[in-house]
């Protein structure tokens, strides 16, 4: 009878474990938020829903709409260690089908950088992928928002 048991409980066990690893960017957060200070958190349906942000720059306008129904940041304070953290996380999201999106120059400061990816050919995204590192602070974030986001960029 065990051996039954077992027999019908490891595939279906496999099943689940497997289901629960097929988003590659849960794949990415649990990488690389192994030793790190990492937060995650599940938000409830509703909490976030038909959010509405306008971002207004000289050079850009930029409209994030949509719902949230997952954070997760993660944040790096060795630099050097983010820097190369950050090329393959960037490399990576490029080969799973993400864009950069344009960030208006008069954001950019001195000494920090901000990239922010959306999927490619898609209205909706179900990842908006923030990274922003700072030189004299010397140290990087990277945030993911998940849910149904649109992100779009207007050049004025």
């Amino acid at each position: 009878m065990k051996k039954l048991l077992v027999t019908l409980l490891l595939p279906l066990c496999s099943t689940v474990l497997s289901a629960q690893d097929s988003d590659p960017i849960q794949r990415i957060y649990d990488h690389y938020s192994g030793e790190k200070i990492s937060v995650a958190l599940n938000l409830d349906a509703g909490f976030l829903d038909n959010f509405d942000i306008d971002i207004d720059t000289d050079e850009v306008e930029q409209h994030i709409e949509g719902s949230i129904r997952r954070v997760r940041m993660v944040h790096f304070e060795e630099y050097y260690a983010a820097l190369h953290s950050e090329k393959e996380i960037v490399e990576e999201l490029f080969s799973l089908g993400y864009e950069s999106v344009d960030v208006p120059r008069d954001w950019h400061e001195k000494d920090s950088q901000l990239l922010i990816f959306r999927k490619k050919n898609q209205r909706v995204s179900p990842h908006l992928i923030v990274i922003h590192n700072d030189r004299s602070s010397e140290d990087a974030t990277l945030l993911i928002l998940s849910g149904s986001i649109t992100f779009k960029s207007e050049t004025l």
